[in-house]
């Protein structure tokens, strides 16, 4: 494991908090499932369509290497990754064998290819993209299954890690990673213009996260309306769904967070996908 100190993003400014993350130190050996107890926990408990998201595996892939150290069990950055994708499928595909409607992939690694503060190279871009494309390519969807991708921009106690538009990414990993919908966060400026939707293919959906996580402050409706609108006309295809930038969670004990329960009605102008729709969500890595 090594820690560094995080730079995140408030309205105030930046500031910094301890953070680990797991090195790989010798060959990756599954010795569970990654979301076998979530997801049969929840379905036990409802009747509603669930939602599981994941970590991506590009993400993780990108995230879990350390020069000097991985490198002397994987030949290459490529290597671990096709097998971060391949564990990652393997658990898609067993969700949906087990009646799992909806999965997600949730991926924050993005963020660093866009904005003023931008420090990837192309080929660690090409990699992530290729990584989670690899995860999803081929997989079996029966009637009523849903695959997505969160293009995730950091949230912890309503900071955020990266700002910028979505220009500088999006056409390859719209075209590239084949999934049935892109989650992505339009809350307020830092996401840039609706221009780069553009890029969603033919039959694939966006749907916009245009109420905000990142303050108390309940957005009124006509104004996610509004948002709503100008990302339609940036679409060439179909037309975006819309939901709260980052999903609202479960805590441990199967609580909301009451000030933002309100935002979850507003999320959807025209009362489209109302919450009863949106089934169960949750989120076996805890984050």
């Amino acid at each position: 494991m090594r820690s560094w100190d995080m730079p995140w993003q408030t309205r105030e400014g930046v500031t910094k908090l301890r953070s680990n993350t797991w090195v790989v130190t010798g060959r990756l050996r599954q010795r569970g499932r990654l979301a076998a107890g979530e997801a049969a926990y929840v379905r036990s408990l409802v009747s509603v369509p669930v939602k599981v998201t994941l970590i991506a595996p590009g993400f993780l892939a990108d995230r879990f290497w350390q020069d000097g150290v991985t490198g002397q069990v994987y030949a290459s950055r490529e290597e671990l990754a096709a097998e971060v994708a391949a564990i990652t499928r393997a658990e898609i595909e067993t969700l949906i064998a087990e009646g799992v409607s909806y999965i997600q992939l949730d991926n924050p690694g993005y963020g660093r290819f866009v904005g003023a503060d931008a420090h990837g190279d192309q080929a660690d871009f090409e990699r992530m993209v290729n990584t989670d494309a690899a995860a999803v390519a081929g997989v079996e969807r029966p009637a009523g299954v849903t695959i997505g991708l969160h293009v995730c921009r950091g949230n912890q106690s309503s900071m955020w890690m990266s700002a910028g538009g979505y220009e500088p990414i999006a056409e390859r990993l719209f075209t590239t990673v084949p999934v049935d919908r892109f989650l992505l966060e339009y809350d307020d400026d830092r996401a840039g213009g609706f221009e780069p939707l553009r890029f969603v293919p033919d039959g694939t959906i966006a749907v916009l996260g245009l109420v905000t996580s990142k303050s108390p402050v309940l957005e009124p409706a006509d104004g996610a309306a509004a948002a709503h609108g100008r990302g339609s006309g940036a679409r060439r295809p179909g037309q975006p769904g819309a939901e709260p930038a980052v999903r609202l969670r479960l805590d441990r004990r199967g609580r909301q967070p009451p000030d933002r329960a309100g935002a979850v009605r507003q999320a959807s102008p025209g009362g489209r996908h109302r919450p009863r729709d949106l089934g169960v969500s949750i989120t076996p890595s805890r984050g």
